[in-house]
């Protein structure tokens, strides 16, 4: 398997299913978020479902977010390569 390259990277980005596919996720996200703030996810008369259901939810919005954050890594592998390089 080859390693994921900036360009590649950005490549993908440009896809239209991809942009199609980073648009549904946000989407979702949105939804997710909106679920919490309305408390969707309490049940007054079991912590422990609130519990499990808040931190599924809360799992899977950081799941979106490192998918649709995936390109940061190169950045910050520029910005480590600059420092080291001082």
């Amino acid at each position: 398997m080859e390693p994921i390259t900036k360009e590649s990277y950005v490549s993908w980005l440009m896809n239209p299913v991809t942009e199609s596919m980073r648009h549904e996720m946000n989407l979702l996200k949105r939804e997710l978020e909106e679920s919490l703030g309305l408390g969707q996810t309490l049940n007054m008369e079991n912590a422990d479902e609130t519990l499990g259901l808040t931190a599924g939810i809360v799992g899977r919005i950081s799941g979106i977010n490192d998918f649709l954050n995936f390109g940061d890594r190169f950045n910050q592998e520029q910005e480590e390569g600059e420092r080291e390089g001082e």
